[in-house]
């Protein structure tokens, strides 16, 4: 039996999570998220467009990161949910992680609530985005031949890692009831009392405080523009 070098199974598998469009690099100005999970009804949220992408700026690479496409080995498992769409983008020695989700109603009863799912698909979101990290796979686009584009390795290498949080939804029937403490925080933020829009993350490598941002919309497709979620990175982690 024909044995592989480790260097060949990485190789594989990156190309997989290419091919099989886990990953992908942003080459428009322009790219479309689509709500999983779609509901039937009316003003369900079933997409988000972002616009103005500058896909082709000097010394910038964005990717995208398909957290919900399923590939064996690597899909998410049981008790653990992540968001929709990951932003991966390079620019200057940090790269900028932006979490989006969508949601057509945001809920908070006592034996549901939105904002906690949101919470933990944010941390879940950021673990899994680590152990990728950590493999070497989804920001090596300059060995893997069907991407065509260079990277200057030792500067990904030494970058700074930054996240943040992005929810567009249609609705919300929170109305004043804030029971769960892990909670309070991104009620604020939502309702635009808190006096900056930083929430404190624990994933399973790191306690962070990433920006969050909630984008209201309304109907089925959400509009935004690339520098609204460029403006999150402003913030410094504490």
């Amino acid at each position: 039996m024909k044995e592989l070098k480790n260097l060949s199974v990485c190789g594989k598998l990156e190309t997989l999570l290419y091919t099989e469009n886990f990953i992908s690099v942003v080459n428009d100005d322009i790219i479309e998220i689509e709500e999983s999970n779609v509901e039937a009804g009316e003003d369900k949220l079933k997409k988000i467009i972002i616009k103005d992408i500058p896909h082709n700026k000097e010394g910038q690479i964005i990717w995208r990161i398909n957290f919900e496409e399923y590939i064996t080995g690597l899909s998410k498992i049981e008790r653990t949910s992540t968001v929709e769409t990951v932003l991966a983008i390079l620019e200057d020695s940090v790269l900028n992680i932006c979490l989006i989700e969508m949601k057509t109603m945001i809920k908070e009863k006592r034996d549901k609530s939105t904002l906690l799912n949101l919470k933990r698909k944010i941390e879940d979101s950021i673990s899994r985005f680590y152990y990728l990290l950590c493999m070497g796979i989804p920001l090596k686009p300059g060995e893997c031949k069907q991407v065509g584009i260079n990277v200057d390795w030792e500067k990904f290498n030494n970058s700074q890692t930054k996240f943040c949080g992005v929810v567009c939804y249609n609705k919300e029937r929170t109305k004043n009831y804030v029971e769960r403490r892990e909670t309070q925080r991104m009620y604020e933020i939502l309702k635009g009392r808190a006096r900056n829009n930083l929430i404190l993350c624990d994933s399973n490598l790191t306690r962070l405080n990433i920006p969050l941002k909630f984008f209201k919309g309304s109907g089925e497709f959400f509009e935004i523009k690339f520098q609204e979620i460029r403006k999150l990175f402003g913030h410094k982690h504490r």
